[in-house]
């Protein structure tokens, strides 16, 4: 299909995809946005298509859609959009079929207030040529097409530094030629409430295709500052959520913090296609509790080894796989389309490990294991609460009120797994079952109070009665295999593997002298049975039944440092093992155990701790300075821990300065810094000098801000200016951020040019053409100027 730039046309060269023979060994021609190759075709036309509104900038274009009927083209004009009198709540509320097209740099830009960008139901509006920037919506929210509505179409756009994702998936949505880059959660991502109990996909018929997705999601919303999980793996490029018929073709997704593309629950019929996937720091392609799908002439390239590391240095052996497939695989009874599951004509090339095939033994219907809420049951069985529960019958002493489907439990045990048991008692109607309440969306999460629960029909009368709860079904046939979510039936061939350890870990990883380094793995394997108490799926169970599941390796080719896990992650071996009986892997494959050079890696490692440390005493605290390292380690900084000596007090914070306290006041103290990345722990800085805390010193109020976040850089080769965009940092110290200062050093070094303002972007003017710069942006409040962001 013709794409426009300015007034020219042409038609990309194929890459592979849609049909191609071969995997992308650079960026598909229409994706190369970031480095400049392909940035005309974001450029709109000069002049308004005819029946167009033009809207110039200063006129607020949420006022002129509500002015105009549904169906109605808006042009915007050259220049930056904002709304009137901006406020959280301020967005443009769509109306069936209306398009939004904008000339050369048009920018619609939410001044880091404005929540939403596009919104509303209405269907089939079209979005081009616009470049969106600086909208804060909430976590697991969307910036364009906010309320995920069907047949939207976008296309040519640039969407960067937003809070939650860039654009939000509806059914039948085309997002093709766009580039979605620094947006804080996602670059897009998909969810509806759950339809006819979750057996109907929610988002049905997308087509994602030659697309730039790049460095989104944060290592901030993964991690607190002392390194404890906060939302845990909700962050990347990339995110579907109970959807059927999604193809992402010919894209360049690379640089995420997290998952690069992620089938999470309930997905159907997936197409990946002649795509890029380099350099995130996770899992490349992550197909979790979901069915059939198609993984071809894709390259997966430098993917998961900052998980990989981080997992080396924690001593933890689970597979960090550029492809990682849980409680998935192909089943007929779901889809015609794509009765099994294929990886197949793509290559690989220094990931952390290649392939993992995962199944939970702890995972299935009516679970504590299933993560995803109990409304989402196996398809295309027999599966549901009420079989796939506790096989002993049990009694409940409750009480009931007539005409209302709730009840309190006054003796036994009621467990968040109950769910869906047939129920029966004096003033209890026949075929009454247990309800599984749901949240505010619909999202089934299991009881909270074991006190209380509501049944599927109202009582009959009122008083204490004895409830017997029916036995599950889950131990016998058919409920023992359509329980559970099945990875099955993939087949893994004709890829090529190549893996060189000693790339891969880098000279400062492989000084750190690890013999035990666990990557460059294919893994097929689960985990012992534990719980609940009432599991058929315990023991070797399902550690037994997933080699045996029709997943098969064959007529691949391998080149390098390469291992083979079977059953669990401690029963690794060689190729032969894997060839051999009883696993009966990689028939017809090819195995050279001489690796490839030159594909890269060895990015990411321990940081170095902070320089330059220096102590303020206070009353009863100190007031700890230093210079963030320079050197992080290839991984964004999470945070530093400050420690006393004596004492060992400690306080932990994103940047300094940090706030001791607890102190004794007239004792002198030292105090040593470490840096924390996801990688792990840096060593301790060298000591500050000795202070010592009085009572008439005072106590410490508010401080500079912390370092921006998510800064990019955009300078088109040659040019003399740099466009450089970021987020607001984490903290403003407790004072409010007055100024950011932008700035461009040499490489090599030399004199940094900078340029100021009260809000991203920035313009760095007065470069010089073919020097390379690095760029870092600060903030500054009433306090003071605080430390850099990290380096681009």
């Amino acid at each position: 299909m013709p794409v426009q730039v300015g007034r020219a046309r042409f038609v990309p060269a194929s890459t592979g995809g849609g049909g191609g023979s071969s995997a992308p060994s650079t960026p598909p021609t229409g994706t190369r946005f970031s480095t400049g190759q392909d940035l005309a075709l974001l450029d709109g036309p000069s002049s308004a298509p005819g029946g167009a509104v033009t809207v110039n900038p200063g006129t607020d274009l949420n006022t002129v859609t509500t002015a105009n009927a549904a169906g109605t083209t808006f042009y915007l004009t050259a220049g930056t959009h904002t709304f009137s009198s901006v406020g959280a709540f301020s967005q443009v509320v769509t109306k069936a079929g209306n398009t939004y097209i904008g000339a050369p740099g048009a920018k619609l830009d939410g001044q880091s207030i404005a929540q939403y960008a596009f919104s509303g139901s209405a269907s089939g509006v079209t979005i081009k040529y616009l470049e969106v920037m600086n909208f804060v919506c909430p976590f697991d929210e969307f910036v364009v097409n906010h309320d995920a509505a069907s047949d939207w179409t976008i296309q040519y756009c640039q969407i960067h530094h937003c809070g939650g994702a860039g654009v939000g998936i509806g059914s039948g949505m085309a997002l093709s030629y766009s580039w979605l880059h620094h947006n804080r959660q996602y670059g897009f991502s998909s969810y509806k409430p759950p339809v006819n109990d979750a057996l109907t996909p929610a988002t049905t018929s997308v087509s994602v295709d030659h697309c730039e997705v790049s460095h989104c999601g944060d290592i901030l919303d993964e991690y607190g500052p002392d390194g404890t999980p906060t939302y845990f793996g909700r962050n990347g490029s990339c995110k579907f959520w109970d959807t059927s018929g999604i193809s992402v073709t010919n894209s360049w997704i690379h640089h995420s913090v997290g998952t690069a593309l992620w089938a999470d629950t309930n997905n159907i019929g997936m197409l990946v296609e002649g795509n890029l996937l380099e350099d995130n720091s996770g899992v490349a392609f992550f197909y979790e509790i979901s069915y059939n799908f198609r993984v071809r002439y894709n390259t997966f390239r430098r993917n998961a080894l900052a998980d990989g590391v981080h997992n080396n240095v924690a001593g933890d052996s689970f597979p960090r796989a550029a492809i990682y497939i849980s409680e998935s695989g192909g089943d007929s009874r779901v889809s015609a389309t794509y009765a099994g599951s294929t990886i197949e004509y793509n290559v690989f090339a220094n990931n952390w490990d290649d392939v993992a095939l995962w199944e939970s033994a702890d995972r299935f219907c009516n679970s504590p294991g299933n993560t995803s809420g109990k409304v989402y049951k196996p398809l295309g069985g027999t599966a549901s609460m009420a079989v796939c529960n506790n096989p002993s019958s049990k009694t409940l002493t409750v009480t009931l009120t007539s005409g209302s489907p709730n009840f309190t439990v006054t003796g036994g045990t009621f467990e968040d797994t109950d769910p869906g048991r047939p129920c029966s008692g004096t003033g209890i109607p026949g075929g009454t079952k247990i309800l599984e309440p749901l949240t505010s969306n619909n999202f089934a999460s299991g009881y909270v109070s074991s006190s209380s629960g509501v049944m599927t029909a109202n009582a009959t009368s009122s008083g204490s009665i004895t409830m017997t709860l029916a036995a599950g079904t889950i131990n016998t046939s058919p409920g023992f295999y359509d329980c559970r979510w099945h990875t099955q039936n993939i087949t893994v061939k004709n890829n090529t593997f190549d893996h060189n350890r000693s790339e891969v870990l880098g000279a400062h990883n492989t000084a750190n002298g690890d013999a035990n380094v666990t990557s460059g793995r294919q893994a097929v394997f689960s985990q012992y049975g534990t719980f609940p108490s009432w599991s058929p799926y315990q023991g070797t169970t399902i550690q037994d039944a997933i080699v045996t599941q029709a997943n098969v390796w064959q007529n691949n080719a391998y080149r390098g440092d390469y291992r083979f896990l079977a059953k669990d992650t401690a029963n690794q071996f060689n190729f032969a093992t894997w060839q051999a009986s009883p696993y009966n892997q990689d028939s017809g494959s090819t195995y050279n155990a001489t690796p490839a050079t030159g594909n890269g890696g060895g990015t990411v490692y321990l940081p170095d701790p902070p320089t330059g440390v220096s102590a303020t005493a206070g009353n009863g605290q100190a007031r700890v300075s230093f210079t963030p390292p320079v050197d992080n380690g290839g991984s964004d900084i999470i945070g530093y821990t400050v420690t006393s000596s004596p004492g060992s007090f400690t306080a932990t914070a994103v940047s300094g300065p940090i706030v001791v306290t607890g102190l004794t006041n007239g004792t002198g103290y030292t105090f040593t810094v470490t840096t924390r990345t996801h990688i792990g722990t840096s060593s301790a800085s060298s000591a500050s000098s000795s202070v010592s805390p009085s009572a008439g010193a005072g106590a410490f109020g508010n401080s500079a801000p912390w370092q921006p976040l998510k800064v990019s850089a955009l300078r088109v080769s040659g040019a003399t200016s740099a466009y450089i965009g970021f987020l607001a940092p984490v903290s403003n110290g407790g004072s409010a951020i007055t100024t950011y200062t932008a700035s461009a050093t040499p490489v090599g070094g030399g004199t940094a040019i900078t340029a100021s303002g009260s809000s991203s972007p920035l313009t760095i003017t007065g470069l010089s053409s073919g020097t390379s710069y690095t760029y870092t942006v600060t903030a500054a409040n009433g306090v003071g100027t605080g430390p850099a962001s990290q380096p681009v």
